[in-house]
């Protein structure tokens, strides 16, 4: 579920010195202030807001830990769905893929689009300016997702599961594809635990 963009309060961290090695200065938003520096989402209207950030865990093929200044955030990877815990082995697969894209440590960015109802920002993930997903969803470590956020037209996701669906690859390996993991959820009534 995702929360009504004018419903998100900012969040916020200490302001790092520009010199600051470790405290990465948000690349589309306003110059950092003597007080904190808001990480909330932008109107839909403007253009994303991106922050520096590093990896510090993979938590499935979904979802990382990152570090953005001072502040530890957990950060959803927008328009996908990786596989359930069940179902493995591509749940466990997805995970290992997620974590060779972006080893922990790995300086990526944060394009934030929305924050969730579990408190994770919901984002476009990029690693040297380039986004993570794409790479995944060719793999078919994970499947295009509009449902989450609604807002992903701009980038091209299903496309690139076609390719992965005619290859047979990953979770495409099974004819058809293994259970959405959006239909997993709904059959077994799970509205409790994070998707």
């Amino acid at each position: 579920m995702l929360l009504a963009l004018s419903l998100i309060q900012p969040l916020a961290v200490a302001a790092q010195p520009a010199s600051a090695p470790t405290g990465p200065a948000p690349t589309a938003a306003p110059a950092p202030t003597a007080g904190p520096v808001p990480i909330g989402v932008p109107p839909l209207s403007s253009r994303p807001v991106t922050y520096g950030a590093t990896v510090l865990k993979v938590e499935n093929g979904q979802v990382l830990l990152v570090r953005i200044g001072a502040q530890e955030r957990r950060v959803r990877l927008a328009c996908v769905q990786a596989p359930r815990p069940a179902q493995e082995p591509w749940a466990t697969q997805a995970g290992e893929a997620l974590q060779r894209r972006v080893p922990l440590g790995s300086p990526v960015q944060i394009s934030l689009r929305a924050r969730d109802v579990f408190g994770r920002l919901v984002a476009v993930v990029r690693l040297n300016g380039r986004d993570v997903a794409p790479s995944l969803l060719r793999q078919g470590a994970l499947f295009a997702f509009d449902g989450y956020l609604g807002q992903c037209a701009d980038l091209g996701y299903p496309r690139l599961e076609r390719e992965a669906r005619q290859s047979r690859q990953g979770v495409w390996s099974v004819a058809g594809g293994i259970e959405r993991p959006w239909n997993l959820l709904a059959r077994q009534g799970d509205s409790v635990e994070e998707p």
